[in-house]
């Protein structure tokens, strides 16, 4: 498949695998059983797959500045989670973070996930951090996901056999 063809397959795929139940109730990301998680709660928005997040102050690194590790913990979970509501449970071959500028503590984020592309059995997905209170991105993330060859050679066959 072309790579703009994949895109636009991933992003439009319906969202019925989204991750619930005991199977994800104490995910650090979206888990809502996991007490110190961060509860995100996703939504689909057609291309691009979306959630808010309001830290809370046990999330600080330095002072009054949200963690770097939760930062790209927010940027990988709507990556990964895009493309489980997608039905496809991968887990991240390789995540950059390119940290723009502080997140603050007292900030309220929105953090947005999209497919970039997919060569083959890897899946490219990119995802942005936005601080809504200041108007600002904060991080952009970039992610690989391999699609393992069982999971290729039946999408292959699925889609041979519907055409």
């Amino acid at each position: 498949m072309k790579s703009e063809a994949v895109k636009s397959e991933i992003a439009t795929s319906s969202t019925k695998h989204a991750p619930e139940g005991a199977e994800a109730s104490m995910c650090f990301g979206c888990g809502s059983d996991n007490p110190w998680g961060l509860k995100l709660d996703f939504r689909d928005e057609g291309v691009k797959y979306v959630a808010e997040f309001t830290p809370r102050a046990e999330y600080q690194g330095y002072p009054g500045i949200l963690h770097g590790g939760i930062v790209c913990t927010l940027l990988d979970e709507s990556m990964a989670r895009m493309l489980w509501s997608r039905g496809m449970k991968l887990p991240t071959g390789k995540l950059e973070v390119r940290f723009r500028r502080p997140a603050r503590l007292d900030g309220h984020f929105r953090v947005e996930a999209f497919v970039s592309s997919q060569e083959g059995r890897i899946i490219s997905c990119s995802s942005v951090l936005k601080d809504l209170t200041r108007d600002e991105v904060v991080a952009e993330g970039r992610a690989t996901f391999l699609v393992p060859p069982q999971m290729a050679l039946k999408a292959k066959d699925d889609n041979q056999s519907a055409g």
